[in-house]
């Protein structure tokens, strides 16, 4: 029987825990860092992942939440890797599955998102 999907999508989540949390803090102080310091947030990944980028920076530009009423935070996103050779922080993917990689983009993503525009709201 083939595993389920949803299965193996907890399972990755539960087992790598510890980091997806210190990935999400650690993310989350260097975007309020920069936020605070009128610095700027910049997104990057290449590939189908970019698509992914595009829409955290959209978040950070607009607002996750529609009721929340802020004026943007200076973001943009690139689709060339030297911006990873210069980041305080990169969120590697915890899978090698395409889909998986851009799921957890998401989730750590938007969670990262909720938590700035929390303070910032």
């Amino acid at each position: 029987m083939k595993e389920n999907n949803f299965l193996k999508r907890s399972k990755i989540i539960e087992k790598n825990q510890v980091y997806l949390t210190e990935a999400v803090q650690t993310l989350t102080h260097l975007s309020m860092k920069a936020i605070y310091q009128e610095g700027k947030l910049i997104f990057a990944d290449i590939g189908g992942s970019a698509a992914e980028v595009e829409d955290m920076s959209a978040d950070y530009l607009g607002t996750l939440v529609i009721s929340n009423k802020r004026n943007p935070f200076p973001s943009s996103e690139k689709k060339e890797s030297r911006v990873y050779e210069k980041s305080f922080f990169a969120f590697k993917a915890i899978s090698s599955m395409k889909a998986i990689i851009q799921e957890l983009q998401t989730i750590v993503g938007h969670k990262i998102c909720s938590i700035v525009l929390k303070e910032f709201s």
